[in-house]
């Protein structure tokens, strides 16, 4: 297991079998899950910016967070989050 704290994710795509993932220090890992922890509890069912997609297609909510297909998005929706400080 890889431990990088302080890792500001610039970038992450899916290869094959593993993300590469790249920090905002320029290093670059290759890793088989992430897991992100940002010190705060999202519940993506109180959001405004999202609230209109989930009152038209509900998602799956497992502890406050949507379940996300392969891709990183919403099932069925072609939405993602792209902002400095992404809730999703």
């Amino acid at each position: 297991m890889i431990l990088q704290e302080f890792c500001e994710v610039t970038e992450a795509n899916w290869d094959k079998e593993e993300w590469q993932v790249r920090c905002n220090d320029g290093s670059v890992l290759s890793v088989q899950r992430i897991w992100l922890a940002t010190g705060t509890k999202f519940d993506a069912t109180q959001n405004p910016l999202i609230s209109d997609i989930f009152a038209a297609s509900p998602p799956k909510i497992i502890n406050g967070l949507p379940v996300l297909d392969e891709h990183l998005r919403i099932p069925g929706w072609e939405v993602g989050v792209a902002q400095r400080r992404d809730d999703l």
